[in-house]
């Protein structure tokens, strides 16, 4: 396995967590909202 290998999955999980850290905070606010309807 090569570095160069190793830094893209590292990226491609970097961007993976910070798209599920987004829809987590976009769910829990959905939520929020829905109960104060």
């Amino acid at each position: 396995m090569s570095i160069n290998n190793v830094i893209l999955e590292k990226n491609v999980w970097g961007d993976f967590y910070a798209v599920m850290k987004f829809n987590a905070k976009f769910i829990i606010e959905r939520i929020i909202n829905y109960k104060e309807v």
